[in-house]
C-alpha cells in the first residue's frame, strides 16, 4: 500500500474511483459531506466514484490526494472488492 505519487511536475495526480471511495470512507463520510470538502456538488464524487477502477484526474482529485495525505490514510492500489469481481471468482472455484 502506498500513498498516490505525485509527477515530477506536480501536476499529474491520479486515483481510480475505486480508490476515491475509499478514502471517503475511511474518513466516514457521505458523498454529499465529502463533496462539500471540495466545494463540488455530491453528484460529482458519485461520478468519481462511478468509474471505479478506472482513473481519474483533475483539480478534485489533486485535492482528494492531498487529503488522504494529510489524514494518513494509505490507499491500496486495488482497495475495493467489486461485486461482479467477487462473483467471478466464485463461480470460478
Amino acid at each position: 500500500m502506498s500513498l498516490p505519487e505525485i509527477s515530477t511536475d506536480s501536476t499529474e495526480i491520479t486515483l481510480t474511483g475505486d480508490q476515491v471511495k475509499f478514502i471517503r470512507t475511511a474518513m466516514g463520510e457521505s458523498q454529499e459531506r465529502f463533496a462539500r470538502r471540495f466545494s463540488v456538488s455530491q453528484p460529482v464524487i458519485h461520478r468519481i466514484e462511478r468509474k471505479g477502477p478506472q482513473p481519474c484526474s483533475g483539480p478534485e482529485i489533486i485535492l482528494i490526494s492531498m487529503l488522504a495525505k494529510q489524514f494518513c490514510i494509505y490507499v491500496p492500489d486495488h482497495p475495493i472488492r467489486r461485486p461482479e469481481e467477487v462473483g467471478a471468482q466464485a463461480t470460478a472455484s
